[in-house]
């Protein structure tokens, strides 16, 4: 097999949230690109009014940072680098660039502080169809903990060593390498991630990344 593929995705949003909530859309300002694909798609989500939110967004910074680290560990899978030492070396491997929508979308899902996957739908966009990976954790302390993208990332790509060159081809979905696979698909170029971090109780604060 001359290169590593793991299907047609192509694109593909990260999120942080916690706390499960009700959701309510407002079709009134929920542009009409939205609702064909769906009448409660993420963008169109008010803000969790319950949820108290110390920061939200990706800051340029983090933006450059997240892609260096998708396409740092995409350079390793297809370069057959990965850790395991199992995976074919990936000769189609495209190169990550930030998606401005993408984030918008994943922004608004973090936003709503609930860790939970949207409909496929709920994310869809003009162009492509969206996959998503989410990520959570808790931090302790008197001060607004700042992003960690590198963990959350690397949460991600470390399930490489539960996923098997027997589900390439064909490919076999596994619910255990599922955050891995979306990071790996070699024909996916786009990104783009949304964060809120969020006292949950008093010197606790929870992180979500999408």
């Amino acid at each position: 097999m001359e290169g590593i593929s793991f299907g047609g995705a192509r694109f593909y949003a990260l999120v942080l949230l916690l706390l499960t909530v009700g959701w309510t859309v407002s079709t009134f300002q929920c542009p009409a690109l939205y609702l064909r694909y769906s009448n409660r798609h993420t963008f169109c989500l008010p803000k969790n009014e319950k949820c108290q939110i110390k920061k939200s967004g990706v800051t340029k910074d983090e933006q450059n940072a997240i892609l260096e680290l998708h396409n740092g560990v995409r350079n390793e899978i297809a370069l057959g680098k990965d850790p395991t030492g199992k995976l074919p070396h990936a000769g189609d491997m495209l190169e990550m660039e930030w998606d401005d929508e993408l984030s918008q979308i994943a922004q608004k899902l973090a936003d709503r502080c609930v860790f939970n996957h949207d409909c496929d739908e709920c994310r869809k966009v003009e162009n492509f169809d969206v996959g998503q990976n989410l990520y959570t954790s808790t931090v302790t302390g008197t001060k607004s903990p700042h992003p960690m993208w590198k963990d959350a990332i690397h949460s991600w790509y470390n399930e490489v060593h539960r996923f098997s060159p027997e589900f390439i081809n064909p490919f076999t979905s596994d619910h255990a390498t599922g955050h891995f696979t979306q990071m790996a698909w070699s024909t996916s170029w786009k990104v783009g991630c949304g964060y809120v971090s969020y006292e949950k109780r008093k010197d606790s604060w929870t992180q979500l990344y999408v």
